[in-house]
């Protein structure tokens, strides 16, 4: 999977772009999801945390929140942070719903566990840059799932992408958790 491709998948997930039948999923007991990880680069300002808590905002809505969608017999778990007109994405693909780890390969063609993120840093004394990364080494575990709700965790290695820089630099992500309620998108 190339950067670019993870890249416009983690958009399409963030704006929700997929559809499911409404009628099929149960009323959700809490609507709010929550996406966690720590972040380290070689481009010392891409250095963090991300972590996102909330109901999220819906089709190309501003606002902060986590949910997930099941696609087929797999799921997309996705959040998004807006800060101010900035805004950050995390997107986990569980290629089936199953308990235990799922590989990220860079490697993998079909079936994949994905892991793409997007996050906006700015160098001292420069403009903000957004860079787009995917982790092509890695895990992404089930730890439990319901009609209702998704939870688990992820972590891995892999590299980021923004027009702004020249360098690709290398992002490791660590203590990813995930634990969000399926939702109908339409």
């Amino acid at each position: 999977m190339t950067i670019r491709s993870a890249a416009l998948m983690l958009a399409g997930a963030l704006s929700l772009g997929a559809c499911a039948d409404a009628s099929t999923l149960p009323q959700q007991e809490d609507p709010a999801g929550r996406l966690s990880f720590s972040y380290s680069s070689d481009n010392s300002p891409m250095t963090g945390t991300f972590s996102v808590e909330g109901v999220h905002p819906g089709p190309g809505a501003d606002g902060t929140g986590t949910a997930a969608a099941k696609d087929g017999n797999g799921a997309y778990i996705f959040a998004q942070r807006q800060t101010g007109q900035i805004v950050d994405g995390a997107s986990v693909v569980v290629p089936n719903l199953t308990l235990g780890d799922k590989g990220v390969s860079a490697s993998c063609e079909t079936g994949c566990a994905v892991i793409t993120v997007t996050l906006t840093h700015t160098a001292t004394g420069a403009a903000p840059r957004q860079y787009a990364c995917t982790i092509t080494q890695g895990t992404v575990g089930v730890a439990s799932i319901s009609d209702t709700r998704i939870k688990g965790s992820f972590s891995g290695t892999g590299s980021c992408y923004s027009p702004a820089d020249p360098n690709r630099p290398a992002i490791a992500i660590t203590n990813g958790t995930f634990e969000a309620p399926f939702v109908a998108l339409n």
